[in-house]
C-alpha cells in the first residue's frame, strides 16, 4: 500500500512555504522544530503526525524538514530544487 502524502506548495508567500501532509487527521498542537519557527510538525490528540509546515523553501528548511520527518519515523519528499 502506498502511504498518504499530499504536498501543498504557496510561491506567492515571501519566501515561499510548503507543507508536507502525512494524515487525514486534525492536528491539535505543533512541535517547533527551530525557534524561528522555520519548520513547525502538526500533531494529533495521540501524537501521531498530521503533517510537516515549512516557512520556508531554502536548503535550510527542506534540511530541518528532513530532520523532522526522521525524528517521527517518517520519509520526507525530495524538496530540493521546487
Amino acid at each position: 500500500m502506498i502511504p498518504f502524502i499530499h504536498l501543498s506548495i504557496d510561491t506567492e508567500a515571501p519566501g515561499g512555504a510548503a507543507y508536507v501532509r502525512y494524515s487525514r487527521g486534525k492536528a491539535v498542537r505543533q512541535d517547533a522544530i527551530d525557534g524561528e519557527l522555520t519548520v513547525c510538525v502538526d500533531l494529533d490528540r495521540d501524537g501521531k503526525v498530521v503533517g510537516i509546515e515549512l516557512t520556508s523553501l531554502d536548503d535550510h528548511a527542506f534540511g530541518l524538514a528532513t530532520e523532522a520527518a526522521a525524528k517521527y519515523g517518517l520519509r520526507a519528499p525530495a524538496l530540493a530544487g521546487i
